[in-house]
């Protein structure tokens, strides 16, 4: 978060007690927020579509796999109907990544919502047909702002390569007239939502997000206009006003691109900047390091980082899903198992439906929730989106998730780990030399 947006709050706004040492640079935080925890598709979406009814202003919508189902449907009524109030003033955009959302979401759908007057953006489209329906959604976008008397803007003169196959925009961020803002690991489909399959009832995917009022919904606002931008969309207005709430929650928005108010323009910002949050915080841990990550495949320096604070005594806690949707990512990231299990790590699988989240609390003192996996290509190569909360009732309340979800899941014993079948090892290491690209 840029240190210029939430100077005048921290005047007198102060950290909690204790919590210096968790973060590396303690004036990018930022007070005056209100944070809520949402478990679950059903919570979450609802605390959206709420959030998108409200719109008096803007909706900046964004996420890395959008479906054309039912889900999908509530979504798109939503969006179109704000939209289409107070007679199209309020600017609605949805972006979703072309990878992410390949073979999930209709033609027919995105034309719709362009009709109604939501600008649809599809980011970095690799295939020629989806480059097509870009400049398809683009031309009716500015059709349907000439037939109302609008002043189309001209297309970004940023040209992205849309052969960066590997360089995805995994961020899931909703953001209302800059006031209200939605940032974790839930995408927009039915997978996420309790259902009758085939006659059987199916649980959804477990899953966190966050709910942000005050300063921090700008910067997530930020986050969303530069990926917008910068990937080829019509250019969007620049930053909103930070305004503050009653609650003095420090915290931080971790995202690859943000805005730089002194020089007016977005900048990228090191790709790695969660991962050095992370590395700082369990380095300062003192009682305990609780991680869930849906995609655990840390590199070298998490693992010694993870492995030094066990054997210091931090009891070290991380649930992974027992079957992950992504099977080589699975088998990869029990390669690391052994090296954690020896040190002290506890490694506890998720059993159920498929545990999608993202975060992690440590000492009670810090937390984060977002899209950012442990892994390489969400600290190297995708932009993500994520905050880290220096609260100790966000934490009670996170800390509070994580022995829920602990009861729900198998602990990972080193004994039997070790007598798993060799061919087992073998895809195992196998996997894990494709690591740096999953």
């Amino acid at each position: 978060m840029s240190p210029r947006v939430g100077h005048s709050l921290r005047a007198f706004l102060r950290r909690p007690a204790g919590s210096a040492g968790y973060v590396r640079r303690s004036e990018r935080l930022c007070g005056g927020n209100r944070v809520e925890l949402l478990v679950g598709g059903e919570a979450t979406y609802a605390a959206m579509l709420a959030a998108i009814a409200s719109a008096e202003q803007s909706i900046q919508f964004t996420t890395y796999i959008l479906h054309s189902d039912t889900t999908g449907e509530r979504f798109a009524k939503a969006l179109e109907e704000r939209a289409a109030a107070k007679g199209g003033a309020i600017e609605v955009s949805l972006m979703f990544d072309a990878v992410g959302s390949y073979g999930s979401v209709s033609d027919a759908f995105l034309m719709r919502l362009v009709n109604a007057g939501v600008t649809v953006h599809i980011y970095r489209p690799i295939l020629p047909a989806r480059r097509r329906l870009q400049a398809t959604l683009q031309k009716l976008h500015a059709s349907y702002k000439r037939a109302r008397g609008h002043k189309p803007r001209p297309p970004s003169p940023f040209s992205p390569d849309f052969w960066g196959f590997h360089r995805r925009n995994h961020q899931k961020i909703l953001v209302v007239d800059s006031r209200i803002a939605f940032v974790g690991g839930t995408n927009i489909g039915d997978e996420y939502m309790d259902r009758e399959v085939e006659g059987q009832s199916v649980r959804g995917w477990h899953d966190l997000h966050v709910r942000v009022e005050g300063p921090a919904a700008v910067e997530l606002g930020n986050a969303f206009r530069g990926a917008w931008n910068r990937s080829g969309a019509v250019p969007m207005r620049g930053s909103a006003r930070p305004v503050c709430v009653h609650a003095p929650v420090m915290l931080e928005v971790c995202a690859n691109v943000e805005w730089d108010a002194m020089k007016g323009r977005f900048r990228n910002v090191r790709r790695t900047s969660m991962r050095t949050a992370y590395l700082h915080a369990i380095q300062a841990a003192r009682a305990s390091v609780r991680i869930a990550n849906a995609y655990f495949l840390p590199d070298t320096d998490l693992r010694r980082a993870l492995s030094r604070a066990a054997e210091r005594g931090v009891r070290v806690q991380v649930i992974v899903p027992k079957d992950s949707d992504v099977r080589i990512v699975y088998h990869a990231s029990r390669y690391v198992y052994d090296e954690l299990l020896v040190a002290g790590v506890e490694i506890h699988e998720f059993v159920g439906p498929m545990m999608h989240a993202k975060a992690a609390v440590i000492d009670g003192e810090w937390a984060t929730v977002g899209s950012f996996n442990l892994d390489h290509r969400s600290f190297r190569h995708n932009l993500e989106a994520g905050v880290q909360v220096l609260d100790r009732d966000f934490a009670a309340t996170l800390d509070a998730q994580f022995e829920r979800d602990l009861a729900s899941s198998e602990r990972v014993e080193l004994v039997a780990w070790r007598k798993r079948s060799w061919h087992a090892r073998l895809r195992e290491e196998l996997s894990h030399l494709f690591s740096w690209w999953l």
